[in-house]
């Protein structure tokens, strides 16, 4: 019954609001003169960011801390250097393996199902991971709970059980996953953009198999855990309702044991940088076409960041703006969705075109994605004007860095942990406010390669 009454408060309220707009007349809207100029130049009101407290643990453990009392809550989060990058070549998922069993596998005191029963209890959320280069860890819970909590946080980190059972779900569920990429075109033409592009054996491409992740023993789990799960090689982050000094003792107190001990990385495999086109067509009975289009990026550290970001947002990454959006979408109506991305990495990143169409339209459309590649290399008609709206969008978006206290503190962390400043996000403001159409001229015809291209397509 309730829910009828909302749904005809819903329709009563549109009601409204359609007959309000017919109410309107032409004259009232004629006395709206309102400019987006006038709008554009108002100047930004002062913002003080919150002063972000960090150190070290006696035990080499890195910290960051953010007290926000607004609301009761408190968010945790651990980051470990560890990753897929470093898995054997015979035991490939050991990493993504470990990762899910750090949650889901118990403690030495305590059974999964236990650990389940008790965070059911505390109305607390954790999740664990491992990526390609990194592994996290996160406790989102009510502050109330929150030092009851923490013990149990740490156990699951530093003395996980890898219980047998939850290990062999912990496979089916990875197995699983992957077939379930095969169903979605999208995720499927990602998956093999990745591999053509870095090689099939590539630390930075290759996924698990049913024989690499049977290969896997709960002993190859418990090494690898003991291998890279140091306070040294870890940084812990909290933000929310907590008192900073209480969450320090409690940090020394529940690591003490844990020695600080230098983490030997295996060598990873460096990737070739060469720019030959490539290609790969995956038929599936579809009635449109996933298309992925690029080649690799560039390093992490790479002084013309700045200025490739800008020349991505007038590319394809401005949402609404961009050269490929208004062109191809807008204009000819020839796709879904387009956009582009030019990342880095520790190796080298991705530069890429993502793009769904009409299967018919799948040719035609490469080909103007391609000659848009080829017009920003030319860089003739690259203006004051493209390059001061991606500016702008830019320097507007980094306002969502803000808007939540945990963002704020697990950034400073993932700029201590890549080896940034730690003001980087001011310098990379300062930097993206410097760029002119000549740097961008300069760095669309360095760093873009339309002919050599790699391209995936799913689709019929």
């Amino acid at each position: 019954m309730m829910s009828k009454i909302n749904q005809y408060r819903k329709f009563l309220l549109s009601l409204l609001i359609v007959i309000s707009v017919f109410l309107v007349s032409a004259g009232e809207l004629s006395a709206i003169t309102y400019d987006i100029s006038e709008l554009e130049n108002v100047p930004m009101p002062e913002f003080s960011e919150p002063k972000v407290t960090k150190g070290v643990l006696k035990n080499g453990m890195s910290y960051f801390f953010l007290e926000d009392h607004e609301l009761p809550i408190v968010r945790v989060g651990v980051i470990t250097k560890v990753g897929s990058i470093y898995d054997p070549d015979k035991k490939i998922g050991l990493a993504s393996l470990t990762g899910k069993l750090i949650r889901t596998g118990g403690t030495k005191k305590l059974r999964s199902t236990e650990v389940d029963l008790m965070l059911d209890g505390l109305a607390a959320n954790i999740a664990s991971e491992i990526g390609e280069e990194m592994g996290t860890a996160t406790l989102h819970i009510l502050s109330a709970r929150f030092y009851d909590t923490l013990p149990v946080f740490f156990e699951m980190i530093f003395q996980p059980r890898f219980d047998e059972t939850r290990i062999a779900l912990g496979k089916l569920s990875i197995i699983e996953a992957l077939k379930r990429e095969n169903d979605y075109p999208s995720q499927l033409a990602n998956r093999n953009f990745d591999e053509l592009l870095y090689g099939k054996n590539s630390p930075w491409a290759r996924i698990p198999t049913k024989s690499t992740l049977k290969n896997i023993t709960r002993e190859d789990i418990d090494n690898f855990h003991k291998q890279y799960f140091h306070p040294n090689n870890m940084i812990l982050i909290a933000a929310g309702d907590f008192d900073e000094n209480k969450l320090r003792e409690m940090a020394e107190s529940l690591t003490k044991n844990y020695p600080n001990e230098p983490v030997i990385f295996p060598e990873v495999a460096s990737v070739e940088k060469s720019f030959k086109p490539k290609s790969l067509f995956i038929k599936k009975p579809l009635t449109q076409s996933y298309i992925g289009m690029g080649h690799l990026g560039i390093k992490r550290h790479n002084p013309d960041k700045y200025a490739i970001d800008v020349m991505n947002m007038i590319l394809g990454g401005a949402p609404f703006k961009s050269r490929l959006m208004a062109d191809i979408r807008t204009n000819r109506g020839l796709a879904y969705s387009i956009s582009s991305y030019f990342s880095a990495g520790t190796v080298y990143g991705i530069f890429k075109v993502n793009v769904d169409t009409m299967a018919k339209n799948s040719n035609k459309v490469r080909e103007l994605i391609i000659q848009h590649i080829k017009q920003m290399v030319e860089g003739k008609d690259i203006s004051e004007e493209e390059v001061d709206f991606s500016k702008k969008t830019i320097l507007n978006q980094l306002i969502f860095s803000f808007d939540n206290p945990y963002k704020i503190v697990s950034r400073a962390a993932r700029f201590h942990f890549y080896g940034y400043p730690e003001d980087y996000l001011h310098i990379y403001r300062d930097n993206i406010e410097k760029i002119t159409v000549e740097d961008v001229k300069r760095v669309s015809k360095e760093y873009l390669h339309p002919d050599g291209l790699t391209t995936v397509v799913v689709g019929p």
